[in-house]
């Protein structure tokens, strides 16, 4: 049996991490989907040839010697061991393409020539990417397709190659650094503290911004003559906004500007302060603590 390092797996799995939080920013994360098959996993045949198999084959044999990575391979199937290596390498980069497309489709609703433009840059990094990659392993795109469809053909050696990939993939993860994010013995406090800071702003927050909507929700009364709204019709409604007047159209689309001036003079940012509205929804508890701090907010108001 041979052996095999996880070191340059690691190395590679790092970059493709990095290209990973790089394209987070420039794209929404949809549910990734998996190959059924090898054959759907292999590259296309347009990233330029530069792979030295030679090279390739004399590191992965010192490796081999040198570390206690296990292989499913005898030295005569050196090859489908490294195509392992090679599957496991890149396997972040087809999560990244397949979210990245998946995003598109959901984004344009499947049609457009906006979203098929979107799709051959996102394949053609893809490619471009995973043949940097295959080449640093010491194979070229064609000879990774090539492996790709003969172990296609053979289930007994396609389980054994997942198997290996699979080996390769956990002992990557499990060379990674760790370090804890507070290396304080007081991190515990602090974090609980960081939290409460972040609630008690949200709950000012959702104080403030409830009183800019009773102040604005009375000056529209009072402009168009009324007591009250209809129970229900929510003024707020974006359906409603072409059959109002102006001046209370003004006034309901400035709220939502003038709601998020509040949210950052409080110092949140607006996806912090989504997240917390959206958890008194779904989270009861959650909930009950931010109308337990609001109140308390309002005591000292209410007994001066």
């Amino acid at each position: 049996m041979t052996m095999f390092s996880s070191s340059l797996i690691f190395f590679l799995f790092a970059i493709i991490a990095v290209t990973d939080h790089a394209n987070a920013s420039a794209v929404h994360v949809a549910p990734q989907t998996k190959p059924k098959n090898l054959r759907q996993s292999t590259l296309g045949r347009t990233v330029p040839r530069g792979g030295n198999m030679d090279v390739g084959s004399k590191l992965f044999r010192r490796m081999h010697e040198t570390d206690q990575m296990p292989s499913l391979f005898s030295n005569s199937e050196l090859e489908y061991d490294k195509y392992s290596a090679c599957l496991a390498a890149t396997e972040g980069l087809r999560r990244i393409r397949d979210r990245s497309l998946a995003a598109e489709v959901q984004a344009a609703g499947g049609t457009g020539t906006d979203m098929k433009e979107a799709e051959k840059h996102i394949n053609a990094q893809y490619v471009q990417n995973s043949g940097r990659v295959l080449r640093a392993l010491g194979m070229t795109v064609a000879e990774f397709n090539a492996l790709g469809r003969q172990i296609s053909q053979d289930e007994q050696l396609k389980e054994k190659v997942m198997e290996q990939a699979y080996l390769y993939r956990m002992a990557a993860t499990i060379n990674m650094d760790r370090a804890n994010l507070i290396e304080d013995p007081a991190s515990a406090e602090l974090l609980q503290a960081f939290r409460k800071d972040k609630l008690h702003l949200f709950c000012e927050s959702m104080s403030e911004i409830e009183q800019l909507r009773s102040d604005q929700i009375e000056r529209l009364k009072r402009s168009l003559h009324v007591d009250k709204f209809p129970a229900n019709v929510n003024i707020s409604d974006p359906g409603l906004l072409p059959f109002l007047s102006p001046k209370v159209r003004a006034v309901v689309e400035a709220f939502p500007l003038q709601a998020e001036d509040i949210v950052k003079k409080h110092g949140l940012q607006s996806d912090e302060f989504n997240q917390m509205l959206q958890a008194t929804h779904s989270n009861p508890i959650f909930r009950w603590k931010i109308q337990k701090e609001i109140r308390k907010g309002k005591e000292p108001a209410e007994a001066s």
